[in-house]
């Protein structure tokens, strides 16, 4: 199995546990899988924290936004990226992609085991995976000037398909993940 099929699998297995009311406040890693070491911008061994309110959303989707947190968490230590700094954390443009395409994911999967699951904004973001454009989604809607352009991106195409696809669509981010010293 790929590795990005296995984290998807791991994730999908905590996002399940978590809409069924069963999930551990820290679930135990998947078998076979290290946690990698986190260090801080000075070098000392750190803690990555997900800062979550559960009142902020439903309980099944904010399964699948701890789905997303979880996958930015997995994408820092599979890429060792570095933090400048303590504290809230924001995401890179490329950590951005693979939790959005991650946590979208996911929604797919669940939806097919529960089929009365319903959320709007996975809804748009299912549409946005299905055409092949969430790196542009993630630049478009969720770029807040510091991220370097990453070239490649078919914003004019994704601007027309956008148009007619996610009329009053607004982009949405439960929960954060912040870097502590420990």
């Amino acid at each position: 199995m790929k590795s990005s099929a296995r984290r998807r699998l791991a994730l999908s297995f905590f996002v399940t546990l978590a809409i069924a009311g069963c999930a551990a406040e820290n679930p135990p890693a998947p078998p076979g899988a290290a946690a990698p070491k986190i260090f801080g911008p000075d070098g000392k061994e750190a803690s990555v924290v997900i800062n979550w309110n559960p009142s902020a959303v439903s309980q099944n989707e904010g399964a699948l936004w701890l789905g997303y947190l979880l996958a930015r968490i997995q994408y820092r230590g599979q890429n060792n990226t570095i933090a400048p700094y303590y504290g809230t954390q924001p995401a890179g443009f490329e950590e951005e992609v693979s939790a959005r395409d991650t946590a979208g994911q996911i929604y797919v999967d669940l939806r097919q085991k529960e089929r009365n699951l319903n959320v709007a904004y996975f809804n748009d973001l299912e549409r946005v995976r299905a055409a092949g454009f969430i790196r542009e989604y993630v630049w478009v809607y969720l770029n807040r000037g510091a991220w370097s352009d990453p070239g490649g991106l078919r914003l004019t195409e994704f601007d027309q398909w956008r148009r007619a696809n996610l009329a009053g669509h607004r982009a949405v981010t439960y929960g954060s993940i912040s870097l502590e010293r420990q």
